[in-house]
C-alpha cells in the first residue's frame, strides 16, 4: 500500500486506510459488491428469468418465492445447449480464480494492518454462494 504506513500503532491511520476496503464487503450500503456478485448471470433461456445466486433465493420480508425455481432451474440446465455448458465451466474457473485472489488480497492486508486488517467475509461468502 502506497504510501506507506509509517506507523503501525496509529489506529487511526491504519482503520482509514483499511476502511478504503470496506465497500468490497458492503451487503446493505451502496455500491452492495456482494450482491452485485450473487446477482451475476449464469444462465438464460427463452423468457425464462436469468438464473443466478439472486434470483434462486426467496427475498423480501414476507419472503416471496424465488424468480426461479427449481423446476425452471433443472429445466434450463437440461437443455443448456454445450456452448453455454462450456461457458458456465469458464465461469467457474474464473470463481476459483476470483477466491484465490481475494485470499491473496487478505493476506497481504493482513500483513499490513493486522488486527485492523478487514476480513471480507461477506464477499467470500458472495464469492462461494
Amino acid at each position: 500500500m502506497h504510501p506507506e504506513i509509517l506507523d503501525l500503532t496509529s489506529s487511526d491511520e491504519v482503520e482509514a486506510r483499511m476502511g478504503l476496503f470496506s465497500f468490497l464487503d458492503e451487503e446493505l450500503k451502496q455500491p452492495f459488491f456482494p450482491n452485485v456478485i450473487r446477482a451475476i448471470p449464469l444462465l438464460k433461456q427463452d423468457d425464462r428469468p436469468e438464473i443466478s445466486f439472486l434470483n434462486c433465493q426467496p427475498a423480501g420480508n414476507p419472503p416471496r418465492p424465488a424468480l426461479v425455481s427449481q423446476d425452471d432451474f433443472r429445466f434450463v440446465v437440461m437443455n443448456a445447449q454445450p456452448n453455454i455448458v462450456e461457458a458456465i465451466r469458464q465461469a467457474n474457473e474464473n470463481l476459483i480464480e476470483a477466491i484465490e485472489e481475494t485470499r491473496l488480497l487478505l493476506a497481504v492486508l493482513d500483513a499490513k494492518a493486522g488486527k485492523s486488517a478487514p476480513g471480507l467475509a461477506g464477499l467470500r461468502k458472495a464469492l462461494t454462494d
